[in-house]
């Protein structure tokens, strides 16, 4: 079977298809895999463009990882609550809450916000 892209979902069919039992060849045109979720080269930083798929929200592409490194319980990803601070009056951290739960409460409990 041919995968034709390697982005999150080329890889994603690959890997469902392989563990069916299906030869699967990946064709990515890109140096690296990953799509637009990578890291993008630049000079004189590297910009990791990749961390929005991994905010927790995802559970499916969590899934996929977990699939992909054998490791149910723990995958590699340090896990630490979203926190975003716009100085001088914005500020939001979401609580360690299931989803929508942590976003709820660091919503309320933000500041710099009006309803």
């Amino acid at each position: 079977m041919a995968i034709v892209g390697g982005g999150w979902a080329g890889l994603t069919a690959a890997v469902e298809l392989s563990a069916r039992g299906v030869p699967v060849t990946v064709y990515e045109a890109s140096k690296t895999l990953g799509g637009r979720a990578r890291t993008v080269d630049g000079s004189p930083k590297h910009l990791d463009n990749g961390l929005h798929i991994l905010i927790g929200a995802y559970k499916y592409t969590q899934r996929k990882i977990q699939q992909v490194s054998g490791n149910e319980n723990d995958f590699g990803l340090l896990r630490i609550p979203l926190r975003l601070e716009v100085r001088p009056n914005f500020r939001f951290e979401a609580k360690k809450l299931t989803y929508p739960l942590n976003l709820l409460i660091g919503l309320l409990q933000a500041t710099g916000l009006s309803i």
